[in-house]
């Protein structure tokens, strides 16, 4: 469980970037026992690489002798490790900046190894790795086996003065478990793999089943690099990648796709939070090998008891990182204390300005670790409003859980990665360390309030704007409810006797709060049964209406579906996103009122972050869950006592469903005049409430039903009735989805679509429209086409924003970018938005292929659109208090009525493109357009519109790149700019061909759906968007054709 006590929240500051690697695996075929050949070709790849921001660059297995040479071959041409080739390597390696990996075979006196060598970026050899795990009779009746303790990783530093910590294996090592978890145990990060995998079922399941589960299982990015073609019979089918530590394959590449020899990708080396919080495997491991569960691992494979067991919990002990490497005892603590937790930990703090230390008590322990932000005494003389305290720091305290155990401490992976995520948005965050975490009642919640005095007292520190997070066991610290044997260690027993019993009601958490309080709970949660949370929070409102107290504090519930006991509390998991925005919801004001102060009075502009707008990667603005096929059943514990809800939802579901047939027999006015007329929103909505899925879909029922009703027949309908109109301004006005009783782009493609394979990501053919006007071929593969692209341009809307934040360290020093501190520096900066402006462009030029394929099942002339009416009434709802509505007439002093103009449903009322330009600084001109554009935002879900606007108010990332004066930087980003032209021309081709051709008008007098001149609209975008590249030869010699083609 975990209480938030709300009293304010602030801000955001630019903070330097996270820990990333550029990595390659390069895929091709060796010359077969040709090692100068060999040479050369490494010699020349990893060159290019360098040139394209390469950090860390892998050849496949046996590349410099080629694994088809024969036992006579490799014998005569078998290198060492001193040998003038692979010092041809180091120099290839240092000269390009590039870390390399290069398999060969080695000679060692009489023995062969398969091994590889790894060169750092300038060119030190750091490790010789020999393959341990030998495959089949070959490599086992020619080479010798690598000794035992090869599994051991090395620090790779890179150009950028970066460190990662990696591990070798080759081949047939990564089939089985034990090494790469020896590995991880021991904190690598990354591990690089070539082979030479041949072609069978077996075979195939290594690269796309095998090796991604080793990097979700231990927590690791891998880089697996195999052979294409070869000299045998055996063909070597390629099918090299780049899993990430998510188990996220981040490149592929099949034998068939020639168009690339290097697969390259960037890895968060800091992502790690949220896949340890979903799946602790590491420090479970450990834990259960601590206690013996695994002593089997410890014993000969040939069964049987060792006679001496002293070692084996000595033996136990080390690998849970209880033991350092002499075998002295570092303190039993298989959590908080294991190399993998540690790790971490670092990974999370690392770079972070050095936090002040605060004691409240007598005990070493007893101390507040309080981390402020790097930049922090220019904001405290910058920003002295009214917002709080004159010049001091909003401010959130973490109380760490750990169910009354002294094993955890306040610097675990939860609390740890949630102190950089603060101090990114402008907050000070502390780490409360209690006297005794394992202690007895009263001495923890005297010791948490100690800490909170002594942060409270601190100057850089508002107090009147300071929250109090909390986590399970240090969200409550006294509870009267059984959790395991958790509470009765903690008050000293069961409450078997009224003394007993006294103590643990004195040790309750009241219920009459005077703090306003947000009680979070994973619906999921194995730990803490969410209905512990959920009944103290009816009890703290029932006594809070008993009272009739009108200061009393309000309590908030958030149940979260899905998450679990750990996940609510770290920075990279989606549920403690969910929990960031509701506190931003409940401080709204306020967060604003910051902003404005940070980047009126301290000149900082205030990049977002795409998670906090619900915008991913893989799916881009998509929803996170995929949308609800119906209304019904109603979730569980949805308020319907009457059924009439169920009753209604039903209604709307089977004439949606029949929408096809009542269109195409034009009756579909006859069949709406039938529903039911709705009962009170109180009513209905409540059966909605909370569940923002089936929200969505309701509001999509209606508006599929609603514009049916008015366009299904002839003449065009110019009102609605009662039962569509009612509803339909109720779900989209008084709900927390906040939109217009109108068709939009979201609830046409956003939210209309369910997967065909589940198992499979959302792409083009994977996805089916939920609801449809006609339905058909041309309907379903229209919207389809823009599902893909929503999803697929995940990637660059993520990566642009993110390039954007990180451009204003291009110049600037790394102390003056506040949040992380460090040895951050430009050319870091430069190499991290070079990775992410590649990443966009690719992502976009994967755009326009899927835009390509528009024709494919889509024909020009079944293609249609309409317009909305110049006013539509809707029927028994409520003059509008907008500008652009006109109200109706009283009945009997009730308003009966209203007339509306909307926009209709227009791909400018996605976000993908106004994101992009946003991010990239592509401004839009000043015309009769704009207004239109901007107007477009108020269709977008509000946090999709929210994002952009925020966008528009960062860095200028254009201006960054042009003034860093770097061709590289400038070249990726012409090359984005180049994509998103020819998507624009690629639009303005198919809305010609969809919809110009058809009419005999003037392009100035044919209107869209939205309802303006289109043509004019996006020929001058296209033309802006080109304006808009660096390169004056880029821009001069291009035509917008061969802009196209790039």
């Amino acid at each position: 469980m975990m209480t938030l006590l709300l009293s304010a929240t602030a801000g955001a500051l630019v903070t330097p970037p996270a820990r990333s690697l550029h990595v390659a695996a390069w895929q091709g075929a060796a010359v077969t026992a040709d090692v100068p050949a060999n040479v050369a070709r490494v010699a020349t790849e990893v060159a290019a690489a360098g040139r394209e921001g390469v950090e860390v660059l892998l050849f496949p297995e046996m590349f410099l002798h080629g694994y088809d040479a024969t036992e006579e071959q490799l014998r005569e041409l078998a290198l060492t490790q001193d040998s003038p080739e692979l010092k041809q390597v180091a120099e290839a390696a240092a000269g390009a900046g590039v870390c390399v990996g290069v398999p060969y075979a080695e000679r060692d006196g009489e023995a062969l190894f398969n091994s590889m060598a790894v060169f750092d970026a300038t060119g030190e050899l750091v490790c010789n790795y020999r393959k341990v795990n030998l495959w089949g009779d070959w490599e086992q009746g020619l080479f010798q086996r690598g000794a035992p303790g090869s599994f051991e990783p090395f620090e790779l530093a890179t150009a950028s003065g970066e460190a990662v910590t990696c591990g070798c294996l080759i081949c047939y090592d990564i089939e089985f478990p034990e090494p790469s978890r020896a590995l991880a145990l021991q904190g690598a990060e990354l591990l690089l793999v070539p082979t030479a995998l041949g072609e069978g079922d077996v075979e195939m399941a290594t690269p796309l089943n095998v090796v991604p589960t080793r990097a979700l299982e231990n927590h690791v990015h891998i880089i697996y690099s195999n052979l294409e073609g070869g000299a045998d019979a055996a063909e070597r089918p390629g099918q090299s990648g780049v899993p990430s530590s998510s188990m996220r394959i981040l490149a592929f590449q099949l034998a068939l796709d020639t168009a690339r020899t290097r697969l390259s990708a960037t890895l968060d080396l800091d992502g790690y939070g949220g896949a340890v919080a979903r799946n602790p495997y590491l420090t479970d491991f450990a834990q259960r090998f601590a206690a013996g569960h695994y002593d089997a691992l410890l014993l000969p494979p040939t069964g049987g008891r060792s006679p001496v067991t002293d070692e084996r919990p000595r033996r136990r002990a080390r690998l849970a990182g209880c033991l350092d490497a002499a075998g002295e005892d570092v303190g039993g603590r298989p959590d908080a204390g294991s190399r993998a937790e540690e790790r971490r930990v670092q990974e999370f703090l690392r770079g972070l300005p050095k936090p002040t230390r605060l004691s409240y008590g007598e005990s070493e322990a007893q101390h507040v670790e309080l981390f402020t932000p790097a930049d922090t005494e220019r904001l405290l003389a910058s920003v002295d409003e009214d917002g709080g305290a004159g010049g001091a720091l909003p401010t959130v305290v973490i109380v760490h859980g750990g169910f009354f155990k002294d094993k955890w401490s306040a610097r675990n992976t939860q609390t740890a990665s949630l102190v950089p995520f603060l101090l990114e948005r402008g907050l000070a965050a502390g780490l409360v360390e209690r006297g005794m975490p394992g202690g007895t009642y009263p001495g923890p919640e005297e010791d948490v309030t100690a800490a909170l005095a002594a942060v409270a007292a601190r100057p850089e520190v508002d107090a009147s704007r300071m929250v109090v997070l909390g986590h399970s066991a240090g969200a409550t610290l006294a509870i009267a409810a059984d959790e395991g044997d958790a509470i009765e260690r903690y008050l000293e027993g069961p409450p078997s006797t009224e003394a007993a019993r006294e103590r643990y009601a004195a040790a309750s958490l009241p219920t009459a709060l005077t703090t306003p309080t947000l009680l979070v709970t994973g619906k999921d949660d194995p730990d803490v049964p969410p209905q512990l949370v959920t009944d103290y929070a009816a009890r703290c409102e029932q006594d809070a209406a008993a009272s009739g107290d009108a200061d009393a504090a309000g309590v908030s519930l958030l149940e979260i579906p899905l998450a679990g006991h750990y996940d609510v509390v770290t920075a990279d998991a989606t549920p403690w996103l969910s929990v960031w925005q509701k506190a931003l919801e409940a401080e709204h004001a306020l967060v604003q009122k910051t902003t404005e102060l940070l980047a009126r009075h301290a000149g900082w502009s205030v990049p977002p972050r795409a998670a906090d707008y619900g915008v991913t990667r893989e799916r881009g603005f998509l929803p996170k869950v995929d949308p609800v096929a119906s209304l019904l059943p109603l979730a569980e514990g949805a308020a319907d006592p009457t059924g009439e809800a169920a009753a209604l939802f039903r209604a709307w579901e089977a004439a949606a469903a029949g929408l096809p047939g009542l269109l195409a027999a034009r009756n579909v006015r006859t069949v709406v005049s039938e529903l039911p007329t709705t009962p009170a929103p109180s009513v209905w909505i409540a059966a909605l409430q909370g569940d923002e899925r089936r929200l969505e879909r309701a509001y999509s029922l209606l508006s599929f039903l609603s514009h049916s009703f008015v366009w299904g027949e002839e003449p065009t309908a110019t009102a609605l009735p009662r039962q569509l109109a009612v509803p339909w301004c109720a779900v989209a006005e008084e709900t927390p989805l906040k939109r217009r009783p109108v068709l939009t782009y979201a609830s046409f493609n956003l939210f209309n679509w369910r997967r065909i394979d589940p198992a499979a990501p959302v792409a083009l053919g994977n996805t089916a429209r939920s609801l449809n006007f006609l339905g058909g071929q041309d309907e379903e593969w229209f919207s389809a086409v823009h599902v893909a692209i929503e999803a697929r341009a995940g990637e660059a809307v993520v990566a642009a924003a993110e390039a954007q934040r990180l451009s204003v360290g291009l110049a600037t020093p790394a102390e003056a970018v506040g949040g992380r501190g460090g040895p951050a520096s430009p050319a870091r900066y430069a190499r991290d938005v070079l990775g992410l402006l590649g990443t966009a462009a690719e992502s976009i030029e994967a755009c326009v292929a899927i835009l390509r394929r528009m024709g494919e099942r889509c024909d020009p002339y079944i293609y249609h659109q309409a317009m909305p009416p110049e006013g539509l009434v809707y029927e028994g709802v409520a003059p509008a208090s907008r500008t652009d509505g006109a109200a109706g007439a009283d009945d009997g002093g009730e308003a009966v009525w209203r007339t509306e103009r909307y926009f209709g449903e227009t791909g400018a009322q996605s976000s993908v493109v106004p994101a992009l330009d946003a991010a990239l600084g592509i401004g839009m001109s000043e015309d009769e357009l704009l207004p239109y554009l901007l107007a477009m935002r108020e269709y977008m879900p509000p946090e999709h519109a929210a994002f952009i606007d925020a966008l528009e108010r960062g860095p200028r990332l254009r201006e960054a790149v042009r003034r860093a004066n770097d061709y590289a930087l400038t070249a990726a980003y012409d090359r984005c700019v180049s994509a998103l032209v020819a998507f624009r021309k690629l639009h303005f081709e198919l809305a010609f061909t969809y919809v110009r051709q058809w009419d005999s008008r003037k392009d100035d007098e044919i209107q869209g759906t939205g309802g303006t001149p289109f043509m004019p609209y996006l020929r001058k975008h296209r033309r802006t968007t080109h304006e808009a590249l660096i390169d004056a030869r880029t821009r001069g010699g291009a035509d917008e054709g061969a802009a196209a083609a790039a």
